[in-house]
């Protein structure tokens, strides 16, 4: 699975490519990704642009009116029913991807709209981490790599971590055990501090984590602890690196790696 640095690092080279802001049929068109784990990561497409902050020009329905858009997609939907972004593609005045470029979502749109969110094509589905109910579109389901299903960002994130156990989980707190050594804490705010009090993949702060997660950022052993005779070698600071909780269990779970 992508990670949040991959994510918005695709967004800036489709920018740099194109010019311009891209808009979510340019990601689907040209991208690397589909629009799917940006809607997981992001919630919406507008978000996912934001958070990727671009130095290029923003185009996407400039010459619109928010006004325009919805008084043609409502005279589209007829009778206040609502309207599929296939059906709006065929007697829209504008293109659906200026609507989901404006209000973030096809279903975005349609609630700036007034009018019922799009649900015919949704099917009933469970968290596998909290047991949860909630709907997702059909066609998510049938992309080849949908294995799993999760209500919300946060679910994901603790289902992945907790695939790993152990001094190996992401969240293991070292303070409670005593086979870190003393120079741990030493090093660990040395660490922290020499990579600006933030994740070196996706660039996560401080306070951002602690606000999304409820604890502080993780500190991540470059070359594993088992590997040293000493532990106090192990916690050299030049052996750590600043991560957050989702980039840590990416990089325990072997998908990715980091280096000094």
């Amino acid at each position: 699975m992508a990670s949040r640095a991959e994510l918005l690092g695709e967004i800036k080279r489709l920018a740099a490519m194109n010019g311009a802001v891209p808009r979510l049929r340019d990601m689907n068109e040209q991208g690397r990704f589909s629009e799917r784990p940006y809607w997981d990561e992001f919630e919406s497409w507008t978000a996912a642009v934001e958070a990727a902050d671009l130095d290029v020009d923003d185009t996407r329905g400039a010459t619109y009116s928010d006004d325009e858009l919805l008084r043609d997609l409502q005279a589209v939907a007829d009778e206040d029913k609502s309207v599929t972004r296939t059906e709006y593609r065929r007697r829209g005045a504008y293109s659906a991807g200026a609507l989901e470029d404006r209000f973030g979502s096809w279903n975005g749109a349609l609630r700036a709209a007034g009018l019922p969110v799009n649900r015919r094509s949704a099917v009933e589905v469970t968290c596998d981490e909290c047991g949860e109910t909630f709907t997702r579109p059909k066609c998510h389901l049938e992309r080849e790599w949908t294995t799993h299903t999760f209500c919300s960002p946060e679910c994901h994130g603790e289902w992945r971590e907790g695939r790993i156990k152990g001094r190996e989980h992401p969240q293991f707190d070292p303070s409670a055990h005593d086979d870190y050594s003393e120079n741990w804490g030493v090093h660990r705010k040395q660490a922290i501090r020499r990579d600006d009090e933030q994740c070196v993949r996706c660039g996560m702060g401080r306070d951002q984590h602690r606000k999304r997660t409820g604890r502080d950022l993780h500190v991540h052993h470059i070359t594993p602890r088992s590997a040293f005779d000493e532990i106090a070698d192990a916690n050299q600071i030049d052996n750590l690196i600043t991560l957050c909780a989702s980039c840590h269990a990416d990089v325990e779970h072997g998908s990715v790696e980091v280096k000094a």
